[in-house]
């Protein structure tokens, strides 16, 4: 009996690549192949021969792929190759006050995690402007920092020269 392999999946080996490049992030972040192997219910000799070898767990299931990657973090768009939408200047400025403000604030995205159970890999895209925070995220980030979310939005909007009156603004210009 022939044993039979799977064909080639171009949206499953996206995936996987996809998944790869979080776990070699991780690594060179300094996490070992067990805290990895751990978080991902694998053994750290599975994680070392995927990084070894160069590849993902193509020989496990699609559902195990999808799992490793919520575990990790990664977004179904950057699974299946699509690109992000673009933030604009006020969501990036956003990000760039929160990084800020958790500096002054002698924190770090270690501790602002273990505060809010945000997970790092979450807080992360946020902090580096990959993407927006929800409205509760951002106000848990900012209660974590005892900053009034108000301040932090109305500086992001100042620095985005964003006029907050728009309505205000269209008046007197017609005027």
């Amino acid at each position: 009996m022939s044993m039979s392999t799977k064909p080639f999946d171009k949206e499953a080996a996206h995936g996987w690549q996809a998944v790869m490049e979080r776990i070699k992030k991780l690594r060179t972040e300094g996490e070992t192949l067990e805290t990895i192997g751990k978080r991902l219910g694998v053994s750290k000799a599975a994680v070392s021969r995927w990084l070894s070898e160069n590849l993902g767990g193509e020989k496990n299931s699609f559902g195990d792929m999808v799992r490793y990657a919520k575990k990790l973090g990664v977004s179904p768009l950057e699974m299946f190759g699509e690109e992000p939408s673009t933030l604009t200047l006020f969501n990036k400025q956003v990000a760039h006050e929160l990084t800020e403000n958790i500096r002054l604030a002698g924190s770090s995205n270690k501790k602002i995690t273990t505060m809010t159970g945000i997970t790092t890999e979450r807080l992360d895209t946020i902090t580096s402007g990959q993407d927006s925070p929800t409205p509760e995220e951002l106000f848990i980030i900012c209660k974590s920092i005892d900053l009034n979310p108000a301040i932090l939005l109305n500086k992001a909007a100042e620095q985005a020269n964003i006029e907050i009156n728009s309505d205000s603004q269209q008046t007197k210009k017609s005027a």
